[in-house]
């Protein structure tokens, strides 16, 4: 899990349930998806070819849409974004 903003509360509430990392690029490493929860600008500005690097599978949930699906999808993922056709 990463979360610049909420990582303090998250870990109060969660403890050791989830495994909690300071870098967004090093959380993803060999996950199946990403899962954006969060509108955090952060996140708006991710870099693609590191997720690509870093990510075991090409999938990537947006929940937030805050993500151009037509660029996710050129870079070669499957893009689904929360409401969106």
């Amino acid at each position: 899990m990463h979360d610049p903003q909420a990582m303090s509360n998250a870990k109060e509430v969660l403890k050791e349930k989830v495994e909690y990392f300071d870098d967004m690029y090093e959380a993803m490493l060999d996950c199946d998806a990403l899962l954006i929860l969060t509108e955090w600008n952060a996140y708006r500005n991710l870099n693609l070819s590191k997720v690509k690097f870093n990510l075991r599978g090409m999938v990537i949930l947006d929940t937030r849409n805050i993500l151009d699906s037509e660029l996710v999808k050129e870079e070669g993922f499957v893009y689904e974004g929360v409401g969106r056709r």
